[in-house]
């Protein structure tokens, strides 16, 4: 691995070398990888380059002397390319030909991906590496673990990357449950909730609630937008002033086509650059208390930071030396623009997310 590891070192020396064209990379970095990982780089039966695949090919397929069989997929791009364009291309061929690892890299940049799993294109993406912002030792640990031809023969790799993947749908099935857990608590509140917030209540003030006077409030929480008790005509004229402004239950499986923010309206090509494009918005308005973004954190990752060591997929914010995680869903992207939102002082209906029409 130490051999990996100085690869990685040097290449980080060398940044110019990042925006050279595809045949570049591959030359100075995809293949030094993939030879200190074991593969021959020179032997085309084992790394094939150009591999066909239902007329269409594929930069390197890596492949088993012993059967010949694909294992993994590798496609490069220029070093300034954006990557999400081409993922649905990557993976519609992996999964047509049976190859359950696949890689797409702009030398800097490496997204790798269990093709053959279920979900969207981006839920089948299960790990992301920034050779240029992330630890060399680190990076190089991660490319053993996934890309290791001993590793990739064996069968470990892909169970390695189950085992990741695993990991990430765990903690986004408990983020997308958490509100909902919380709104069927607080539309039928135990009585052990009700007394908790009683009490707490009384130790603020106090003065202590009936318990009827709780559960009309915590109700009241599942809905803010549309206020409880509100009679008549009132409550259905605000009824319909919220819907008119409601966007859609889920974004998985939209494209975006832009936002509107301030009644300024941004195109943008996916999610992940909304969120980008919000936070470059927010520093330009709020330069002098940007710093308080970094008490927005997750319990197992940071959201904003001057590294990017410990991010997944960190993306500059514009004239800052700040960091902003944008390894999300589309929903996820969307409550957390709303979160950051939030801290500034904007309401939520101040941005409407543009979806792609057909």
């Amino acid at each position: 691995m130490q051999e990996l590891t100085n690869l990685l070192a040097r290449l980080r020396l060398d940044k110019t070398l990042f925006s050279r064209d595809e045949a570049a990379i591959k030359q100075a970095v995809i293949l030094p990888v993939l030879k200190a990982l074991g593969w021959d780089p020179f032997n085309v039966e084992e790394v094939a380059p150009e591999y066909t695949v239902g007329g269409q090919r594929v930069d390197y397929a890596l492949r088993e002397l012993k059967g010949g069989d694909a294992k993994v997929f590798v496609e490069a791009k220029r070093g300034t390319e954006e990557l999400e364009k081409h993922e649905e291309q990557l993976l519609k061929y992996a999964f047509q030909a049976g190859v359950d690892l696949a890689v797409l890299t702009n030398g800097s940049a490496w997204w790798f991906y269990l093709p053959t799993q279920r979900g969207s294109w981006d839920q089948r993406k299960f790990y992301t590496i920034d050779v240029l912002d992330q630890d060399s030792t680190e990076v190089a640990q991660r490319f053993f673990e996934f890309l290791r031809k001993a590793s990739v023969e064996d069968g470990s790799s892909v169970e390695n990357a189950k085992r990741v993947m695993r990991g990430r749908q765990r903690q986004q099935q408990i983020a997308e449950t958490l509100p909902k857990a919380w709104s069927r608590l607080v539309q039928e509140p135990d009585e052990l909730l009700v007394d908790l917030v009683a009490d707490t209540t009384e130790k603020l003030c106090g003065f202590k609630p009936e318990s009827s006077q709780v559960r009309d409030y915590l109700r009241t929480t599942q809905s803010p937008a549309v206020p409880a008790r509100v009679p008549g005509k009132a409550r259905a004229a605000r009824t319909k002033q919220v819907l008119s402004k409601r966007q859609p239950s889920t974004y998985s499986g939209h494209q975006i086509e832009s936002f509107s923010f301030l009644g300024r309206t941004y195109a943008v090509p996916t999610f992940r650059e909304m969120l980008t494009e919000v936070c470059n918005i927010l520093y330009a308005r709020h330069a002098a208390d940007f710093a308080k973004v970094e008490t927005l954190v997750g319990k197992k990752r940071v959201y904003f930071s001057t590294s990017s060591k410990n991010m997944w997929e960190p993306r500059r914010v514009k004239g800052t030396s700040y960091f902003v995680e944008t390894h999300f869903s589309a929903d996820m992207v969307v409550r957390f623009v709303h979160k950051v939102l939030a801290l500034f002082g904007y309401d939520p209906n101040s941005l409407t997310v543009n979806l792609r029409q057909g």
